[in-house]
């Protein structure tokens, strides 16, 4: 797994040698000594939360900030593709502490890339506080470019402490053919998924990935791999910041393709939660990267 994330990590890096303004890339790992960056890219200009201003580039800005691109993707899992940010998107910085809460405007006209959960943290709210705003949007997965939405002039009171239940996940499927950063083109992309409330949300999101048997996702033309195949969650633990999910049953892929889309959906799965730094998968006390390559299992 890690090395098909450094592998997309230089996929980038070569990209950034033609890219335009604003198009995201990337660098090896190994932060840039503020000593070494340019003035116009003073540590100053970061917090615990990074305005995307135009001509900047997740290489640009993870030298500004002294970290990594890998450190970046973690800590921004919305960035579904590490080659498209945009001016104004705002980005989570590794190591810093969400800024206190403030009123936020009236509304808000939506920006491609948006989701209510981005706009939900932007803006110091929640999106089930947005969805009480604005009672016309039925679902809350479906917002578009230009819409405008209604804010909470303040911020809900934070939940209670006490151990936290998830009644959503979200569920990583496969845009074919986008000249992503896959090895056959291909862009992952997160599905929200209604669950039961627990407190075990990975587990959660593994089991609702495997009850997909459609190979494609209802009328997005999203893909999903895993479609064919006959598996059952044995366990799934997260140690020391390692997340290995076992599974038993049959694994059956449809090619060469679909191999690195697979390895990517399990990456994913983990890396959606702040505690997983890394992803582990056994088939049957297999290693998932062991099965991979047509053959199945």
């Amino acid at each position: 797994m890690k090395q098909l994330r450094i592998l997309l990590v230089v996929g980038i890096m070569l990209l950034t040698l033609g890219a335009a303004p604003a198009i995201a890339s990337s660098t090896p790992a190994g932060p840039v000594p503020a000593s070494l960056a340019p003035a116009s890219m003073a540590p100053t200009d970061c917090g615990p939360v990074y305005t995307v201003k135009w001509g900047d580039s997740l290489n640009t800005i993870a030298m500004r900030c002294g970290i990594t691109i890998l450190a970046l993707l973690d800590s921004n899992l919305g960035i579904t593709n590490p080659n498209r940010i945009f001016a104004g998107q705002r980005l989570n910085i590794p190591g810093g502490t969400p800024p206190p809460p403030a009123p936020g405007p009236a509304t808000y006209v939506v920006k491609r890339g948006d989701t209510l959960g981005t706009i939900a943290y932007r803006f110091h709210t929640t999106v089930a506080a947005l969805m009480k705003a604005n009672p016309l949007i039925g679902n809350p997965n479906r917002i578009y470019p230009g819409q405008v939405i209604k804010l909470p002039v303040t911020p809900e009171p934070p939940t209670p402490p006490g151990p936290p239940s998830f009644t959503r996940v979200q569920v990583p499927l496969i845009a074919m053919s986008t000249n992503g950063p896959l090895g056959c083109g291909d862009t992952v992309v997160m599905v929200t998924r209604n669950v039961s409330a627990t407190i075990a949300p990975l587990t959660a999101a593994v089991q609702q990935l495997l009850s997909i048997h459609d190979r494609f996702y209802g009328q997005s033309g999203l893909y999903d791999p895993l479609y064919n195949t006959n598996l059952a969650v044995q366990s799934v633990t997260i140690n020391n910041g390692l997340a290995t999910i076992k599974l038993t049953g049959k694994l059956s892929l449809g090619g060469e393709c679909d191999d690195p889309r697979v390895a990517a959906q399990f990456d994913a799965l983990g890396h959606q939660f702040s505690s997983v730094q890394k992803v582990q998968v056994f088939i049957n006390g297999t290693p998932l990267e062991n099965l991979l390559g047509g053959k199945g299992v």
